[in-house]
């Protein structure tokens, strides 16, 4: 990605998330929620922090197992290299750490080529978009919802069930797909790219094992209903240190909408996207607005500075500067 095109994902991310952080702050009084923020009990955090150390892991171990077995890199390598990545979300524009994961992780003992990790996390995307957009789907079928948000949710599936469809596609049907594509690229002159898109694809295939293998699939819809009941945990956990009364049910709303609002390229750190999505979850728990401001401020800090100490220690296992992860040049590297 061209630096111009870095800047001005950076500043559009920057205006979004500002424009979201504004209209929070225009219907909550920030003063009275850095109030409640204020008492909130240390005692309690011992919990929240075993809690996240479990997901850490959890996240690096379901990664892994979305590897084909003889292209899985090892626990530590996928371990670090996330690690790196999520700590590259809160510095670069655009999920830019998702990407910068997939080349790390050629650094391990066992090489994996980039398209292949590619396709891994656009794999573990797809799980992660399922299984929120399945747990509000619960949420929903107890408790009801608004109506835009039912509607936004099935747009949301259908475009999750789509990709899904394309990706098992492009596994049952490599040469079909390429085939496809070959004859649609033929139209413009740059073979050399046509070829190497070709091979590419032929790398990202291998990367999408888990949708035709069963007990594959299987594992990983195990370990990505624990991840996200981990972070649901979390959120009540967060909410008890403060005082607060959410439901657990509550939490899994704010789990779901959170996770999903998330995966909207935004702000570095998520600024005013975390904040405007977590609040609006919040209030349809049923918590009042500063409250559900200031159990959003805390979740936020604790999110950042748990990802930057794990980060941290992440650059230091791989090698990197953090003068290198701000101006990111793995892309020059071959995807292979």
């Amino acid at each position: 990605m061209s630096s111009s095109w870095r800047r001005s994902l950076s500043v559009w991310g920057l205006l979004i998330g500002l424009a979201l952080l504004a209209i929070v702050l225009s219907q909550v009084s920030l003063a009275e929620s850095l109030r409640t923020v204020a008492k909130l009990d240390s005692t309690r955090l011992a919990l929240p922090a075993l809690v996240t150390a479990a997901l850490v892991a959890l996240r690096a171990a379901r990664w892994q197992a979305i590897f084909q077995s003889s292209l899985r890199p090892g626990f530590g390598t996928c371990f670090w290299a996330l690690a790196v990545g999520n700590l590259a979300n809160t510095i670069l524009p655009g999920r830019a750490g998702d990407v910068l994961r997939c080349f790390l992780v050629r650094r391990g003992p066992q090489p994996t080529g980039a398209s292949v990790a590619l396709a891994t996390v656009g794999l573990e995307k797809l799980l992660d978009g399922l299984s929120l957009l399945s747990l509000l789907a619960v949420f929903f079928w107890f408790s009801g919802a608004p109506a835009w948000l039912g509607r936004l949710a099935v747009v949301a599936g259908l475009v999750f069930l789509a990709i899904l469809a394309l990706f098992v596609l492009l596994r049952m049907r490599t040469h079909w797909f390429l085939a496809v594509v070959t004859r649609f690229a033929s139209v413009f002159p740059a073979r050399g790219a046509t070829t190497r898109l070709t091979e590419s694809l032929v790398q990202f295939s291998k990367g999408l094992s888990a949708v035709t293998n069963p007990r594959q699939a299987v594992g990983l819809v195990g370990l990505t209903l624990l991840t996200w009941g981990s972070e649901t945990l979390l959120i009540w956990t967060l909410a008890k240190a403060l005082h607060l009364e959410l439901a657990l049910s509550g939490s899994v709303l704010v789990c779901a909408i959170l996770g999903l609002g998330l995966a909207i390229p935004g702000a570095p750190g998520f600024v005013g996207t975390y904040e405007f999505f977590s609040v609006a979850a919040l209030r349809l728990s049923a918590v009042g607005p500063e409250d559900a401001l200031a159990l959003t401020l805390v979740m936020h800090t604790w999110s950042l500075v748990s990802t930057i100490i794990v980060g941290l220690v992440g650059l230091a296992a791989t090698g990197l500067t953090w003068s290198q992860l701000a101006r990111p040049r793995v892309h020059q590297h071959t995807v292979s």
